[in-house]
């Protein structure tokens, strides 16, 4: 049964994609067919391309993925920058590891010296 559920919300999923998402990076989450599109905060985080932080805080369960996973996918049809999306894991507390996540989510070449140091580099680049 949860068989048959899982393909029917795959099938929903990809039926709601759009014709600009026919690839998505790793783990940027798929439009969920209840999803509530939260037009105003996705507006509002158009500001991450002239704020230098922006952040985003609610508790668990209130759609910070959602309304990210939103930004990210518009960001995809109407591109004013470049995104990178990281699912943190718990090895991720070690700045080497994360550091080697966010480059190769930067579709970088593994580091080459300090990861911090080829972070910077490359969105400098």
């Amino acid at each position: 049964m949860n068989d048959q559920r899982d393909a029917a919300r795959h099938r929903a999923r990809e039926s709601v994609r759009g014709p600009g998402l026919s690839r998505r990076p790793s783990g940027v989450q798929l439009p969920l067919p209840d999803e509530i599109l939260r037009s105003r905060l996705v507006d509002r985080l158009e500001g991450r391309w002239t704020h230098p932080v922006s952040v985003i805080q609610a508790g668990a369960g209130f759609g910070k993925s959602t309304l990210l996973a939103q930004a990210f996918r518009a960001n995809t049809l109407a591109p004013m920058g470049i995104d990178v999306w990281h699912a943190c894991a718990p090895g991720d507390v070690d700045s080497d590891v994360l550091g080697s996540a966010l480059l190769r989510a930067l579709d970088t070449d593994p580091p080459l010296h300090d990861v911090a140091t080829q972070i910077c580099e490359t969105l400098a680049a």
